[in-house]
């Protein structure tokens, strides 16, 4: 299959796995194997939302999370882009949380090799925990207390 990295002689590239139930090869028993996205993808949704929560909150404690009105209009230019980013957070890695990506937006930020762009329906634990400073546009944070509800309890169950 084109496209599709299997790993070379040696092993490296190739996703971790693990083996679940009896020994490959005996008869009748086939090989499962689960790939860590598919392990992540049959947490339950519960689970993943309070991962998302104990994330948002653990950055919102600190000085690193940014909310902008929104993204300033570069069209397309990386020099305007990098400027604002450089007056915003001067150093370390930055993530970028917006409602929707615009082609615009994407080309102005794609050399910047400290930004990562994220919409608000892919965010993750482990994109907000990587990242030295958090940017998030205000139609992003209506979205994403859009997606919580408001007491803790109701989070759980």
């Amino acid at each position: 299959m084109e496209g599709i990295n299997h790993g070379n002689k040696k092993g490296r590239g190739t996703p971790a796995r693990v083996l679940i139930g009896p020994r490959y090869g005996e008869k009748g028993v086939s090989r499962l194997v689960l790939t860590h996205a598919l392990i992540v993808s049959m947490w339950s949704k519960v689970k993943r939302r309070l991962a998302l929560a104990t994330a948002l909150s653990e950055k919102a404690k600190g000085p690193d999370v940014i909310v902008l009105e929104s993204f300033p209009k570069t069209e397309g230019k990386t020099s305007a882009a990098h400027k604002f980013l450089t007056k915003t957070a001067p150093e370390g890695r930055v993530l970028l949380v917006v409602d929707k990506k615009e082609d615009s937006l994407l080309r102005a930020t794609k050399n910047i090799n400290r930004l990562s762009i994220m919409d608000v329906r892919e965010l993750n634990p482990w994109a907000l925990m990587k990242s030295q400073h958090v940017l998030i546009t205000q139609a992003a944070l209506q979205v994403l207390e859009s997606r919580f509800p408001q007491g803790k309890d109701e989070l759980v169950s």
